[in-house]
């Protein structure tokens, strides 16, 4: 019986932590896309059609410390699930903040996700720590390698995309782009837990983030 009273807390928490722990900022950035060249469609498509539904560009650990610091452990995954870089960092605060830039291709109803830096409740969004160079091989995000998406071409687009997600520039086809932040809650009680590991899902479809217990 205190098993399953634990148990239903604990999925409760975890109901608690996917519900509350996205949250959008403003929109940074918008440009049209040209639907004119031909090529460029059915490159976009291919893009499409090579990049998972539902995956996982990264998984964490959060150890808070009695100092009010913090240890995060980060590990990146590419689209076929391999792991592609790990780094840790120690910050000061006591509530953890990842801070996401998506990309929107209105032509095939598509989202991007970077994952860009991290902050907390002591360090300031603008003097976040950047967590991109992390998972970048040659200006590469390696979160979308993938052996369905391994042509030069595709790389280059991969490449152009996180350019303008770090600079607004690089890339014509986005038409929205923004900042989006996922992060546990002191104030509500949600909170990542030591030794855990969550993972970060993303939906190319929908749009949305989840962090779940991995």
């Amino acid at each position: 019986m205190a098993s399953d009273k634990k148990k239903s807390k604990k999925s409760k928490w975890g109901l608690g932590l996917c519900a509350c722990a996205a949250i959008a900022a403003g929109y940074v950035g918008f440009t049209k896309l040209n639907t004119d060249n031909q090529q460029e469609v059915e490159r976009l498509e291919h893009i499409v059609q090579g990049l998972q539904e539902e995956y996982i560009p990264m998984k964490f650990k959060v150890d808070y410390k009695e100092d009010s610091t913090a240890e995060v452990n980060i590990k990146y995954y590419d689209q076929d699930g391999k792991q592609t870089s790990r780094m840790s960092y120690i910050v000061n605060g006591s509530e953890l903040f990842f801070d996401f830039k998506i990309i929107h291709l209105a032509s095939k109803d598509i989202y991007f996700f970077f994952p860009y830096s991290i902050y907390t409740n002591k360090i300031e969004p603008v003097n976040g720590i950047q967590i991109c160079d992390a998972y970048t091989e040659n200006g590469m995000p390696l979160i979308y390698r993938s052996k369905k998406l391994d042509t030069q071409e595709d790389m280059q687009f991969f490449t152009n995309l996180l350019t303008y997600a770090k600079t607004g520039n690089g890339i014509n086809e986005v038409d929205i782009a923004y900042g989006y932040s996922v992060h546990d809650l002191n104030d509500f009680n949600i909170h990542f837990m030591h030794d855990t590991t969550y993972k970060v899902v993303c939906h190319k479809q929908k749009g949305g983030i989840e962090i779940q217990e991995d």
